[in-house]
């Protein structure tokens, strides 16, 4: 194959089958996961809206995912591997969000254990407390880190721990 007559989404796929690690390198180093054309929808070009799909088939990103795929990057040390999920944490707590993952056998992320908001407590009580982040952008920032809708994963951790 000439190197010339390949279309880009064709050295994309060769080289995700080649070598995996340098095309997530090249994903995050690019920002390819925000690009237009590497979104899981279809834009319709006048109105640059979704065509026909629902909210979680119009996610753009799921963190989730990119944190498995910058812990891959980091696979050659466990300590390394293991500071990728912990800056995320630490960084959603100075955001006042507590958030938990569940790990999966094969070392991966899998879904989300927990995500709430920190609370405050008032007056040195424990009885009078109050959430530092609403709902609404907590539900938001559990779609960012699963692809689904707040209600969704409940029902899925319920299901799985029948």
């Amino acid at each position: 194959m000439d190197g010339e007559n390949i279309s880009c989404e064709e050295k994309d796929k060769l080289l995700k089958e080649q070598d995996p690690l340098i095309w997530i390198r090249n994903r995050f180093a690019h920002f390819a996961m925000l690009e237009k054309e590497n979104l899981p929808v279809n834009l319709t070009e006048e109105e640059n809206l979704p065509v026909n799909l629902t909210e979680e088939e119009n996610l753009p990103v799921n963190l989730t995912e990119e944190v498995n795929n910058a812990r891959q990057l980091m696979a050659y040390d466990r300590k390394l591997k293991n500071a990728v999920s912990k800056s995320i944490i630490d960084l959603l707590e100075r955001e006042n969000i507590k958030l938990k993952w569940c790990m999966g056998p094969n070392h991966r992320l899998e879904e989300i254990s927990s995500l709430a908001s920190a609370k405050a407590c008032h007056l040195g009580s424990k009885e009078i407390e109050e959430e530092l982040c609403g709902s609404r952008f907590i539900d938001m920032v559990t779609f960012l880190f699963s692809g689904k809708k707040k209600e969704t994963c409940q029902k899925e951790h319920r299901k799985n721990n029948e």
